[in-house]
């Protein structure tokens, strides 16, 4: 709602003004009245009206030297004249001033009430260029801040968050954004919930935007664990107020400005690698700092391994892109990244023999007796060169009738998949399909179908809480004993042997 405020030296008129019109319906409430121009000054400074509809003639400070002295302070503040004498000198001296216009006693209801709704209209003009403007501005800033985090050129410190040298001990905690507000509008939607949220003297806001208009903000406090619930209070309203489906990835708090980057790179990967505990569309760091088997997830390898075994090259490079940038922004350890990567590279293995590979040569160029020197930048290369030889693959005339069987199969292993039915699918005798698959492939039909259905197990053995006659049912088991002995027969173990987190003997197939 808009504000206005009345001034007049007869009260009999304050009363009129406020009563003559409905202005609510028009969209302001009344902030104030005063007697004289001194008293609508102190009204103002108070209560910051965005209309003023004052007498001329009045004691102590009269209306056109109340416009003069107010449009200094409160530029943005649209003024109606009111005069009881049809004097326009004193108007064309108020003009001077921008008064939105000028009316004389005895007041018509409907002449207030047009003059009323062109002032409002006015200001929301005049509101929403400002808005665009500042909006630039603060997206242009927020640009400048993201550089500075994402290419690592200057360390923020408290001289970039604009803050006086004691706030150098303040804590920071940092957050990623999704763009369903978008990026442009984000830092100042932002900037406008912190100011609404009232506490700017002890917390500290630093909007940023970072190339492909991915966004997020620092939050600063002076106190321990006010930057987290600044910044937890400010995705919420966000939420609420701009964009319903936001999606949030937090970081811990962080002691000290100097550790902006920390507390950004520790949000960076919660957000890659889909770590941290949901709450109501914020997911947040589980403990400080992110331990190094957080930054990268199952989930993450299952992605890229699909995405080489089809052949997508383009999903690949940005992947392995996305995956050095998190690895290097959330310095994991070594060792740990190693062993993710070759356990990546092991499943890539048994997709390349499945599919007619060479494994042997393979394995022998993957795994060098030069592991020191292999980094996990090369060992990225290494599997965008599978990725190449799938989509080679792919591309052969004669292959594309098995991939395309393959892709129907991991698309339909819930249901009840036979070979003839997939053979009518795709228009060809039973018998010949079933020869073809298992030249391509190496094994049968059936037993390519429940090795499909197996890996989805393992899947959701490791990570859900399902019972085994759920899962059963999920990956086209209608019997569970069913499920249950073929389980074993192709992993050496049970499946509930294998929720718990145990080994078969001979190690899994």
């Amino acid at each position: 709602m808009l504000k206005v405020l009345f001034a007049d030296d007869e009260p009999i008129m304050l009363e009129g003004l406020r009563l003559m019109i409905d202005w609510e319906k028009l969209g302001f409430t009344v902030c104030g009245e005063a007697l004289d121009g001194e008293d609508a000054l102190q009204v103002m400074e108070a209560n910051r009206p965005d209309l003023v509809i004052t007498d001329i003639r009045m004691p102590v400070i009269d209306g056109l030297d109340l416009i003069r002295l107010a449009s200094a302070r409160y530029p943005a503040c649209k003024f109606i004249l009111l005069s009881g004498h049809a004097d326009f000198g004193y108007a064309r001296r108020a003009m001077q001033y921008g008064i939105s216009n000028y009316l004389t006693k005895p007041l018509e209801e409907a002449e207030l009430e047009e003059a009323v709704r062109a002032a409002a209209e006015q200001i929301h003009m005049e509101q929403a260029a400002l808005d665009k403007q500042l909006e630039a501005e603060s997206f242009l800033r927020a640009e400048s801040v993201g550089r500075l985090l994402e290419e690592d050129k200057a360390l923020l410190n408290a001289y970039t968050l604009n803050l006086d040298p004691d706030w150098e001990e303040a804590s920071v905690c940092c957050v990623f954004a999704a763009n369903e507000g978008g990026a442009v509008q984000f830092p100042f939607r932002l900037q406008q919930i912190m100011a609404s949220l009232g506490n700017a003297g002890a917390c500290r806001l630093l909007p940023f935007v970072l190339r492909m208009g991915r966004c997020g903000y620092l939050a600063a406090a002076r106190t321990a664990g006010a930057s987290v619930e600044l910044a937890s209070a400010l995705a919420k309203r966000y939420a609420a107020d701009v964009a319903r489906e936001a999606r949030f990835w937090m970081s811990a708090e962080h002691a000290g400005v100097g550790s902006a980057r920390a507390a950004f790179r520790e949000a960076q990967t919660i957000e890659r690698a889909g770590q941290g505990t949901d709450k109501k569309g914020i997911r947040a760091c589980k403990e400080r700092p992110v331990s190094p088997e957080a930054a990268l997830s199952p989930e993450a390898a299952d992605r890229l391994r699909k995405a080489v075994v089809a052949g997508e090259l383009e999903a690949v490079r940005s992947q392995s892109g996305d995956l050095v940038r998190t690895l290097t922004a959330s310095q994991v350890a070594d060792t740990w990244c190693a062993a993710w990567l070759a356990s990546l590279k092991l499943e890539l293995l048994q997709e390349i023999e499945r599919h007619g590979g060479d494994r042997a040569s393979w394995e022998a160029a993957w795994f060098r007796k030069d592991l020191a020197a292999h980094s996990e930048r090369s060992a990225l290369e290494d599997v965008y060169q599978a990725a190449v030889w799938f989509a080679e693959r792919r591309d052969r005339k004669e292959d594309a009738l098995e991939y395309e069987v393959g892709d129907y199969i991991r698309a339909h292993f819930r249901e009840k998949l036979q070979l003839q039915q997939v053979a009518e699918q795709f228009h060809i005798n039973a018998a010949y399909l079933g020869q073809r698959f298992k030249r391509q492939f190496g094994i049968p039909f059936n037993e390519f179908l429940h090795e499909v259905r197996m890996e989805e197990a393992k899947k959701l053995l490791r990570r859900t809480d399902l019972s085994i006659a759920d899962i059963a049912s999920r990956v086209g088991y209608g019997d569970t004993d069913h499920f249950t002995e073929k389980f074993r027969t192709l992993n050496g173990i049970s499946p509930s042997a294998y929720k718990k987190g145990k080994e078969p003997a001979g190690g899994l197939s």
